[in-house]
């Protein structure tokens, strides 16, 4: 059987700051298009599994026991992907709000 020899080419790459540049130009968002955006906010500060014959019991005053305990921190979300956790404060006497406590990298 015959053995081909084949001469290797070394690769050459563009520099890094010509192809950041070429991208900005034609396919970066401006941060003031990106800064306007709204996305859904939610909090998750528990969770529970019900049957349907628990759910179709609940009355005005039925409480569900989540899972976790006071003081435990709670999940952040935005647009359904986890981004920090934090822990339930009240804000102006009658409203909840969460102190993040802790920004999540994204995976």
């Amino acid at each position: 059987m015959e053995q081909r020899q084949h001469e290797a080419q070394p690769v050459v790459f563009p520099q890094l700051t010509e192809a950041i540049s070429e991208q900005h130009d034609s396919t970066a968002v401006p941060w003031e298009v990106l800064a306007t955006l709204e996305l859904p906010v939610h909090v998750e500060l528990g969770r529970v599994e019900v049957t349907v014959q628990e759910l179709l019991e609940l009355m005005p005053g039925s409480v569900l026991e989540l899972d976790k305990a006071v003081g435990e921190p709670v999940e952040v979300y935005v647009a359904g992907k986890l981004i920090a956790r934090g822990e339930v404060v009240v804000v102006l006497g009658e409203r909840l709000g969460v102190r993040i406590t802790e920004l999540v990298k994204p995976t």
